[in-house]
C-alpha cells in the first residue's frame, strides 16, 4: 500500500496502489504512529494518491494532522474521464470533482495524475485548459500502456504521443500556468547534463513516446558521466518538439518516483 524514498534526510512515505482511502480512518492512524517520532522531527513526510471520491471532514482533518500532501487521480473532463468507474460500472467523475472541492474549501493543496489514452491524447489544450482550472499545482501525464486490465486496450502509437508532448511543450512556452511534472523533470535532467553533474542513479530514459517516463531516485552515484553525448542524446529527444523549450528558471520540479 505504500512505498519511501529517502531524499537526502527526508523519508517520503506515499500511500498508494488501489485506493487508498478505503482504509479505515481510525486504521490508518494506526499505520501512521509508526512514523511520528519521525515525522514531528521533521524526517518524514506522507503523500496520498486518491481518486478523491471518499474525502470527506475525517480525512480532511486526518491531511492537516499529519500535514499530507495529497495527489488526485482524475483524466480530464467529464467527457474525457470515461474510464474511471467504480465496481459497479458508475462513472466517478462527479464525485472526484465533489472530492476535489472538500481539498480546495478546506485549503489543502494538491497535484494530479492524468492518464493519457487512444481517446485523449490528441487533446492537450482540452486537457491543460481543464488542469489548470481545477486548480491543481502541478499535473503529471502517463501515456497509458499495455499492461495488466489495459492489455486489451489500443495503444497510442509513438506519432502520436510525440504530438502530444510537442503540444505541452509549446503551450509551457507560451506561458501556461499549470506545471506539467514530466517536462519539468525532463528539464531538471537535461540540466544536469548540460552542467556536467553526476548522472542520477537508477534514472530511466524515456522514449520520443513517453511511455517511459523519466524517474529520478534520490541518490546519485558520483560517478563521472559523458555529459557531452548525454546532452547531444536528449537534443535529439528534443528535436522531435516543434516549440523552444521553456524558460529553465521555472525550476526542475520534483526529482523522485514511486
Amino acid at each position: 500500500m505504500w512505498s519511501s524514498l529517502i531524499w537526502i534526510n527526508l523519508l517520503r512515505v506515499v500511500w498508494h496502489e488501489g485506493e487508498s482511502l478505503t482504509t479505515p480512518i481510525q486504521h490508518m492512524r494506526r499505520l501512521l504512529e509508526a512514523f511520528e517520532v519521525l515525522r514531528v522531527a521533521g524526517s518524514v513526510v506522507h503523500s496520498v494518491q486518491t481518486n478523491a471520491t471518499l474525502i470527506k471532514q475525517g480525512w480532511i482533518d486526518l491531511f492537516h494532522e499529519y500535514g499530507f500532501r495529497v495527489g488526485v487521480s482524475i483524466d480530464g473532463p467529464k467527457t474525457r474521464n470515461l474510464l474511471r468507474v467504480d465496481r459497479a460500472g458508475r462513472q466517478t467523475f462527479d464525485l472526484t470533482a465533489r472530492g476535489i472541492g472538500r481539498l480546495r474549501d478546506a485549503g489543502i493543496p494538491f497535484t494530479a495524475i492524468c492518464v493519457v489514452t487512444v481517446e485523449t491524447v490528441d487533446h492537450p489544450d482540452e486537457l491543460i485548459a481543464f488542469f489548470t482550472d481545477l486548480g491543481c499545482e502541478s499535473v503529471g501525464f502517463n501515456i497509458e500502456e499495455q499492461e495488466g486490465l489495459n492489455a486489451h486496450r489500443e495503444q497510442v502509437t509513438a506519432d502520436r504521443a510525440r504530438a502530444f508532448w510537442s503540444r505541452l511543450w509549446q503551450l509551457q512556452a507560451e506561458g501556461s500556468r499549470v506545471k506539467v511534472r514530466d517536462l519539468d523533470r525532463f528539464r531538471g535532467y537535461l540540466d544536469r547534463a548540460r552542467r556536467g553533474l553526476p548522472r542520477p542513479r537508477g534514472a530511466v530514459r524515456s522514449d520520443p513516446d513517453g511511455v517511459d517516463r523519466w524517474r529520478h531516485r534520490p541518490s546519485f552515484s558520483g560517478t563521472p558521466w559523458d555529459h557531452r553525448a548525454e546532452v547531444r542524446r536528449l537534443r535529439r529527444w528534443q528535436r522531435h518538439f516543434d516549440a523552444p523549450a521553456p524558460d529553465d528558471s521555472r525550476g526542475g520540479g520534483e526529482r523522485v518516483c514511486r
